[in-house]
């Protein structure tokens, strides 16, 4: 949905449905973009996602921003999930290795070998993963308690990654190989 469209909130209600005054989120920042827009000649896109998330962009948007910008947010739930939760090791190495993907997407950007290695790494614990989760039949074993790779001949766990001490930034360091 854009800022040019006309559509209303969406989602339930969700993005109508708001006490302050002034309206919605979304009506708010559509006139603020519209006002930017009739002040500079350049009109952001505004757009209301089902779950309730608004995000406005800029002309030098591309798909491909907009994309790594929505990994940051599949990033940030995967660091902050328990590593025992059955569908972990699924969300986080599938973010590693799009975000490998992307980093490379523009420009001629070629794998390396050691890249493309990792990947392979990856999709075997996404693999071993699955296959866990097929046993149990899809649901990681939860009713059972267990934590996610106790007491599993040949499981291990999948990596937790670790933030450093320099701006959080998050490293590799804990997601060596078995």
């Amino acid at each position: 949905m854009t800022a040019d469209s006309g559509e209303g909130g969406g989602a339930g209600g969700a993005m109508t449905a708001d006490s302050g005054e002034g309206g919605s989120l979304l009506e708010c920042v559509r006139r603020a973009a519209a006002e930017y827009g009739a002040r500079t000649g350049v009109h952001p896109r505004v757009e209301a996602s089902p779950s309730g998330t608004v995000r406005a962009y800029g002309p030098s948007s591309s798909p491909l921003g907009r994309a790594v910008d929505g990994l940051a947010d599949v990033r940030e739930l995967s660091y902050t999930a328990a590593e025992h939760h059955p569908f972990w090791p699924l969300l986080y190495h599938a973010a590693d290795v799009a975000e490998a993907v992307l980093e490379k997407w523009e420009g001629g950007g070629r794998l390396g070998s050691e890249e493309i290695a990792e990947m392979r790494w990856s999709l075997g614990v996404m693999s071993d993963a699955l296959d866990r989760l097929a046993e149990r039949g899809g649901d990681g074993g939860k009713e059972g308690g267990a934590k996610w790779g106790q007491g599993e001949p040949g499981a291990h766990a999948a990596p937790r990654p670790e933030k450093n001490g320099a701006g959080g930034a998050v490293t590799r360091s804990s997601c060596t190989r078995p």
